[in-house]
């Protein structure tokens, strides 16, 4: 969120949460990475190319769900246990529009979670 509205304050309002608990999550995301993902300025935030190059993954894996999702409903709906795996704070990023795809794929799987 804070990479498409390029402000962690409108990232914070848009998702229901303060600033500082989207500051914080970025940096544990950052020390995770191995770098900066956002260079910071007064006038808010972009991209750095590390963050880049995270950014076009999660978009991968985000129409990766949406194809299951198409997938999914031509075949019925899908029964069993659904894990979804993710490294470390690469989890707080994404968790509920994750839930939220695999849900709508998946609607009568169970999800599980393990740390």
């Amino acid at each position: 969120m804070v990479a498409r509205l390029g402000s962690f304050r409108a990232a914070a309002e848009r998702l229901g949460m303060t600033q500082p608990s989207i500051s914080v999550r970025i940096k544990d995301l950052e020390a995770e990475a191995g770098g900066a993902l956002f260079l910071r300025s007064p006038r808010g935030v972009r991209m750095s190319n590390k963050g880049r190059a995270m950014f076009d993954h999660v978009e991968r894996v985000m129409s990766l769900l949406g194809d299951l999702e198409g997938h999914v409903s031509d075949v019925g709906p899908l029964r069993g246990l659904l894990r979804l795996g993710a490294a470390g704070q690469f989890c707080a990023a994404l968790p509920a529009g994750l839930r939220g795809a695999a849900g709508k794929a998946a609607p009568r799987a169970q999800p599980g979670h393990y740390r």
